[in-house]
Protein backbone atom coordinates (compact mmCIF):
# COMPACT_ATOMS: atom_id res chain seq x y z
CA UNK A 1 0.00 0.00 0.00
CA UNK A 2 2.83 2.40 0.83
CA UNK A 3 4.42 1.71 -2.56
CA UNK A 4 1.17 2.42 -4.41
CA UNK A 5 0.68 5.65 -2.46
CA UNK A 6 4.25 6.73 -3.20
CA UNK A 7 3.83 5.86 -6.89
CA UNK A 8 0.63 7.89 -7.13
CA UNK A 9 2.40 10.86 -5.58
CA UNK A 10 5.35 10.51 -7.95
CA UNK A 11 3.14 10.23 -11.01
CA UNK A 12 1.29 13.35 -9.94
CA UNK A 13 4.16 15.52 -8.68
CA UNK A 14 6.77 14.18 -11.08
CA UNK A 15 4.74 14.75 -14.22
CA UNK A 16 3.65 18.16 -12.93
CA UNK A 17 7.31 19.13 -12.74
CA UNK A 18 8.41 17.53 -16.00
CA UNK A 19 5.53 18.05 -18.45
CA UNK A 20 7.16 21.18 -19.90
CA UNK A 21 10.31 19.18 -20.54
CA UNK A 22 8.23 16.54 -22.30
CA UNK A 23 6.85 19.25 -24.56
CA UNK A 24 10.46 20.21 -25.25
CA UNK A 25 11.16 16.61 -26.33
CA UNK A 26 8.35 16.84 -28.89
CA UNK A 27 9.62 20.19 -30.16
CA UNK A 28 13.15 18.82 -30.56
CA UNK A 29 11.85 15.85 -32.56
CA UNK A 30 9.73 18.14 -34.74
CA UNK A 31 12.64 20.50 -35.37
CA UNK A 32 14.90 17.61 -36.36
CA UNK A 33 12.36 16.37 -38.90
CA UNK A 34 11.76 19.87 -40.33
CA UNK A 35 15.50 20.55 -40.61
CA UNK A 36 15.95 17.16 -42.30
CA UNK A 37 13.28 17.98 -44.88
CA UNK A 38 14.94 21.34 -45.59
CA UNK A 39 18.28 19.59 -45.93
CA UNK A 40 16.89 17.12 -48.46
CA UNK A 41 15.39 20.00 -50.43
CA UNK A 42 18.80 21.73 -50.42
CA UNK A 43 20.19 18.75 -52.35
CA UNK A 44 17.72 19.56 -55.13
CA UNK A 45 15.61 16.51 -54.34
CA UNK A 46 11.85 16.39 -54.05
CA UNK A 47 10.52 16.46 -50.50
CA UNK A 48 10.08 12.77 -49.71
CA UNK A 49 7.04 11.14 -48.19
CA UNK A 50 8.78 10.23 -44.95
CA UNK A 51 7.56 7.01 -43.42
CA UNK A 52 7.14 6.50 -39.70
CA UNK A 53 10.43 4.58 -39.70
CA UNK A 54 12.19 7.38 -41.64
CA UNK A 55 11.15 9.85 -38.97
CA UNK A 56 12.44 7.70 -36.12
CA UNK A 57 15.66 6.96 -37.98
CA UNK A 58 16.12 10.69 -38.49
CA UNK A 59 15.59 11.54 -34.80
CA UNK A 60 17.86 8.72 -33.61
CA UNK A 61 20.17 8.67 -36.61
CA UNK A 62 23.57 9.39 -35.13
CA UNK A 63 26.69 9.29 -37.28
CA UNK A 64 28.60 6.58 -39.11
CA UNK A 65 31.50 4.84 -37.44
CA UNK A 66 34.42 7.26 -37.19
CA UNK A 67 37.51 6.10 -39.08
CA UNK A 68 40.59 8.35 -38.71
CA UNK A 69 42.09 6.89 -41.89
CA UNK A 70 38.98 7.76 -43.91
CA UNK A 71 37.45 10.81 -42.25
CA UNK A 72 39.39 14.07 -42.51
CA UNK A 73 37.10 15.87 -40.09
CA UNK A 74 35.69 14.80 -36.77
CA UNK A 75 31.88 14.73 -37.19
CA UNK A 76 29.72 15.85 -34.30
CA UNK A 77 26.33 14.16 -33.72
CA UNK A 78 24.48 17.38 -32.91
CA UNK A 79 20.87 16.39 -33.58
CA UNK A 80 21.34 12.94 -32.05
CA UNK A 81 22.74 14.39 -28.83
CA UNK A 82 19.96 16.98 -28.68
CA UNK A 83 17.33 14.26 -29.06
CA UNK A 84 18.78 11.98 -26.41
CA UNK A 85 19.72 14.87 -24.13
CA UNK A 86 16.18 16.26 -24.18
CA UNK A 87 14.79 12.88 -23.11
CA UNK A 88 17.35 12.39 -20.33
CA UNK A 89 16.74 15.97 -19.19
CA UNK A 90 13.12 15.09 -18.34
CA UNK A 91 14.09 12.79 -15.46
CA UNK A 92 17.41 14.24 -14.35
CA UNK A 93 16.30 16.26 -11.30
CA UNK A 94 12.91 15.23 -9.87
CA UNK A 95 13.99 12.20 -7.75
CA UNK A 96 16.86 14.11 -6.15
CA UNK A 97 14.79 17.27 -5.68
CA UNK A 98 12.00 15.22 -4.08
CA UNK A 99 14.51 13.63 -1.70
CA UNK A 100 15.75 17.05 -0.62
CA UNK A 101 12.19 18.32 -0.18
CA UNK A 102 8.88 16.61 0.55
CA UNK A 103 10.32 13.13 0.05
CA UNK A 104 12.67 13.63 3.00
CA UNK A 105 9.67 14.10 5.27
CA UNK A 106 8.09 10.93 3.88
CA UNK A 107 11.25 8.97 4.64
CA UNK A 108 11.45 10.30 8.20
CA UNK A 109 7.80 9.52 8.85
CA UNK A 110 7.68 6.05 7.33
CA UNK A 111 11.28 4.84 7.24
CA UNK A 112 10.50 3.35 3.83
CA UNK A 113 13.72 3.82 1.92
CA UNK A 114 13.08 0.79 -0.27
CA UNK A 115 9.59 2.05 -1.06
CA UNK A 116 10.91 5.48 -2.04
CA UNK A 117 13.67 4.02 -4.24
CA UNK A 118 11.44 1.52 -6.05
CA UNK A 119 8.83 4.19 -6.67
CA UNK A 120 11.41 6.55 -8.15
CA UNK A 121 12.78 3.78 -10.38
CA UNK A 122 9.27 3.10 -11.68
CA UNK A 123 8.60 6.81 -12.22
CA UNK A 124 11.88 7.24 -14.09
CA UNK A 125 11.17 4.27 -16.36
CA UNK A 126 7.58 5.35 -17.06
CA UNK A 127 8.60 8.97 -17.78
CA UNK A 128 11.31 7.85 -20.19
CA UNK A 129 8.92 5.54 -22.02
CA UNK A 130 6.38 8.37 -22.28
CA UNK A 131 9.06 10.58 -23.84
CA UNK A 132 9.90 7.94 -26.44
CA UNK A 133 6.19 7.52 -27.14
CA UNK A 134 5.87 11.27 -27.70
CA UNK A 135 8.73 11.18 -30.21
CA UNK A 136 7.00 8.28 -31.94
CA UNK A 137 3.76 10.28 -32.11
CA UNK A 138 5.56 13.27 -33.65
CA UNK A 139 7.12 10.98 -36.28
CA UNK A 140 3.76 9.33 -36.93
CA UNK A 141 2.01 12.68 -37.41
CA UNK A 142 4.83 13.81 -39.71
CA UNK A 143 4.31 10.70 -41.83
CA UNK A 144 0.60 11.45 -42.05
CA UNK A 145 1.19 15.08 -43.06
CA UNK A 146 3.78 14.09 -45.69
CA UNK A 147 1.61 11.17 -46.84
CA UNK A 148 4.29 8.65 -46.02
CA UNK A 149 3.93 5.00 -45.15
CA UNK A 150 2.82 4.18 -41.60
CA UNK A 151 5.45 1.49 -41.31
CA UNK A 152 8.87 1.05 -39.75
CA UNK A 153 10.52 0.66 -43.12
CA UNK A 154 13.13 3.23 -44.14
CA UNK A 155 13.87 4.68 -47.57
CA UNK A 156 17.39 4.23 -48.92
CA UNK A 157 17.69 7.75 -50.38
CA UNK A 158 16.43 9.39 -47.18
CA UNK A 159 18.78 7.27 -45.06
CA UNK A 160 21.85 8.01 -47.15
CA UNK A 161 21.22 11.74 -47.64
CA UNK A 162 20.34 12.47 -44.03
CA UNK A 163 22.80 10.24 -42.19
CA UNK A 164 25.52 10.32 -44.86
CA UNK A 165 25.88 6.56 -44.47
CA UNK A 166 25.65 4.15 -47.41
CA UNK A 167 22.97 1.56 -46.78
CA UNK A 168 24.42 -1.92 -47.23
CA UNK A 169 21.11 -3.78 -47.13
CA UNK A 170 18.66 -4.00 -50.02
CA UNK A 171 15.55 -1.86 -49.48
CA UNK A 172 13.01 -1.94 -48.07
CA UNK A 173 14.72 -2.20 -44.70
CA UNK A 174 12.79 -2.52 -41.45
CA UNK A 175 14.03 -1.17 -38.14
CA UNK A 176 11.61 -2.91 -35.80
CA UNK A 177 14.42 -4.33 -33.66
CA UNK A 178 16.10 -0.95 -33.43
CA UNK A 179 12.86 0.77 -32.43
CA UNK A 180 12.29 -1.82 -29.69
CA UNK A 181 15.81 -1.48 -28.32
CA UNK A 182 15.86 2.34 -28.13
CA UNK A 183 13.34 2.72 -25.25
CA UNK A 184 15.05 -0.09 -23.34
CA UNK A 185 18.41 1.66 -23.54
CA UNK A 186 16.91 5.05 -22.72
CA UNK A 187 15.29 3.63 -19.58
CA UNK A 188 18.60 2.03 -18.56
CA UNK A 189 20.50 5.30 -19.04
CA UNK A 190 17.86 7.23 -17.08
CA UNK A 191 18.14 4.79 -14.19
CA UNK A 192 21.92 5.04 -14.29
CA UNK A 193 21.64 8.82 -14.29
CA UNK A 194 19.31 8.73 -11.26
CA UNK A 195 21.68 6.46 -9.32
CA UNK A 196 24.61 8.76 -10.12
CA UNK A 197 22.58 11.78 -9.04
CA UNK A 198 22.45 10.44 -5.49
CA UNK A 199 26.23 10.25 -5.43
CA UNK A 200 27.40 13.33 -7.35
CA UNK A 201 24.27 15.45 -7.87
CA UNK A 202 21.86 15.70 -10.82
CA UNK A 203 23.84 18.13 -12.98
CA UNK A 204 27.07 16.14 -12.85
CA UNK A 205 25.18 12.88 -13.39
CA UNK A 206 23.51 14.37 -16.49
CA UNK A 207 26.90 15.53 -17.74
CA UNK A 208 28.43 12.10 -17.12
CA UNK A 209 25.63 10.38 -19.04
CA UNK A 210 25.98 12.75 -21.98
CA UNK A 211 29.76 12.23 -21.93
CA UNK A 212 29.17 8.48 -22.16
CA UNK A 213 26.95 9.01 -25.20
CA UNK A 214 29.53 11.28 -26.81
CA UNK A 215 32.22 8.66 -26.22
CA UNK A 216 29.97 6.14 -27.95
CA UNK A 217 29.89 8.34 -31.04
CA UNK A 218 33.64 8.00 -31.56
CA UNK A 219 34.33 4.53 -30.15
CA UNK A 220 32.58 1.68 -31.93
CA UNK A 221 32.50 -0.59 -28.91
CA UNK A 222 29.68 -3.02 -27.99
CA UNK A 223 29.97 -2.02 -24.32
CA UNK A 224 29.12 1.63 -25.07
CA UNK A 225 25.31 1.97 -25.13
CA UNK A 226 25.21 4.94 -27.47
CA UNK A 227 26.22 2.74 -30.41
CA UNK A 228 22.92 0.85 -30.12
CA UNK A 229 20.99 4.13 -30.13
CA UNK A 230 22.12 5.07 -33.65
CA UNK A 231 20.15 4.03 -36.70
CA UNK A 232 23.33 4.64 -38.68
CA UNK A 233 25.01 1.76 -36.83
CA UNK A 234 22.20 -0.74 -36.35
CA UNK A 235 22.25 -4.22 -37.77
CA UNK A 236 20.26 -4.51 -40.97
CA UNK A 237 21.15 -1.12 -42.38
CA UNK A 238 24.95 -1.36 -42.41
CA UNK A 239 27.42 -4.22 -42.49
CA UNK A 240 28.67 -5.33 -39.08
CA UNK A 241 26.12 -3.10 -37.40
CA UNK A 242 25.15 -3.43 -33.74
CA UNK A 243 22.54 -6.04 -32.93
CA UNK A 244 19.42 -4.55 -31.28
CA UNK A 245 19.08 -7.69 -29.16
CA UNK A 246 22.58 -7.21 -27.77
CA UNK A 247 21.54 -3.64 -27.05
CA UNK A 248 18.54 -4.89 -25.07
CA UNK A 249 20.79 -7.26 -23.10
CA UNK A 250 23.19 -4.41 -22.33
CA UNK A 251 20.25 -2.24 -21.28
CA UNK A 252 19.06 -4.93 -18.88
CA UNK A 253 22.55 -5.14 -17.32
CA UNK A 254 22.86 -1.35 -16.94
CA UNK A 255 19.38 -1.07 -15.46
CA UNK A 256 19.92 -3.93 -13.01
CA UNK A 257 23.30 -2.62 -11.84
CA UNK A 258 21.91 0.91 -11.49
CA UNK A 259 18.93 -0.24 -9.42
CA UNK A 260 21.01 -2.49 -7.15
CA UNK A 261 24.00 -0.16 -6.67
CA UNK A 262 21.82 2.93 -6.38
CA UNK A 263 19.57 1.17 -3.87
CA UNK A 264 22.53 0.02 -1.78
CA UNK A 265 24.02 3.53 -1.76
CA UNK A 266 20.66 5.07 -0.88
CA UNK A 267 20.12 2.62 1.99
CA UNK A 268 23.28 4.02 3.66
CA UNK A 269 22.85 7.63 2.59
CA UNK A 270 22.42 10.33 5.25
CA UNK A 271 19.20 11.81 3.89
CA UNK A 272 18.41 13.94 6.92
CA UNK A 273 21.59 16.00 7.07
CA UNK A 274 22.36 16.02 3.34
CA UNK A 275 21.95 19.42 1.75
CA UNK A 276 20.53 20.03 -1.70
CA UNK A 277 23.29 20.65 -4.19
CA UNK A 278 23.32 20.63 -7.94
Amino acid sequence: MRLLACMRMDLSEGFRESYKRMILVMLVALCIIVVSIVRIASFGLDIPALSWGDGLATCFGGIRVFDPARDRFLPFPTTWLFMLGSILYVTFSYPYRDLMGFGRGVLIASGGRRTWWVSKCIWTAVSTLVCFLLVGIVCLLSALVLRGRLSLGIDQDVFEHLLLVPMDADPPVGIVGFVLSVPCLLVALSLMQMALALMIGPVLSFGATMALLLASAYAFNPLLPGNYLMAARTHGTVLEGMSPFCGMALAACIALISIVVGGMYFSRMDCINKEYAI
